[in-house]
């Protein structure tokens, strides 16, 4: 919980993902609004609150999730926008750089996948998959993305993060590295079996 300067707006928030002002007057608390972090328009990864903030006038409210997103909330429109989003648990190591456009893709067993611009330096655009994985990899062309799961599994994805094809490696073993061929023809992947 936090307060603003003067001690006249609060700002609470928790593990359901909710997060309320409280307007203060001598001893009386009032709710002014909730603002739910699990709202589709959102996209959060993980909605409970770790941290919030409010500015001393108590019109503007910053919230970190457990997802690792940071987001503000204009008061008085109900607006909010995102400040920060990034990979937030376990480990990454999914990284592959786009063959013709000045873009990162990253894939890590948090079961995010982003796109990064590398001239803005932020979070283009992401996603959340069924499971996380370690492997990555783009075709020459650009044209299909190659994910490796933990479980074993591969995903081929199109440019606008569509499912091409979906294999599951009767191992089971984690996907550690993807490569394809120069032509393009052939795709290899190896894991942990």
């Amino acid at each position: 919980m936090r307060a603003n300067e003067a001690g006249t707006v609060l700002i609470s928030g928790g593990a359901d993902g909710v997060v309320t002002t409280w307007k203060v007057e001598g001893t009386t608390i009032t709710r002014i609004k909730d603002y739910n972090l699990k709202s589709p328009e959102l996209k959060s990864m993980r909605s409970e609150v770790t941290a919030v903030c409010v500015s001393s006038k108590g019109d503007t409210l910053a919230v970190a999730t457990r997802g690792g997103e940071i987001f503000e909330f204009n008061q008085s429109t109900g607006k909010a926008s995102v400040l920060l989003r990034g990979h937030f648990d376990d480990e990454l190591w999914g990284l592959a750089t786009h063959p013709t456009q000045p873009e990162i893709y990253t894939w890590g067993r948090d079961a995010m996948l982003a796109v990064w611009d590398l001239k803005t330096h932020r979070q283009k655009k992401h996603c959340k998959l069924e499971a996380g994985g370690d492997a990555i990899a783009f075709s020459n062309n650009a044209k299909y993305l190659v994910l490796g799961f933990l479980n074993g599994t591969m995903l081929v994805l199109d440019e606008n993060f569509t499912a091409v094809k979906k294999r599951r490696d009767r191992a089971g073993k984690a996907i550690q590295v993807i490569k394809f061929t120069p032509d393009d023809r052939i795709l290899a992947a190896g894991g942990h079996d």
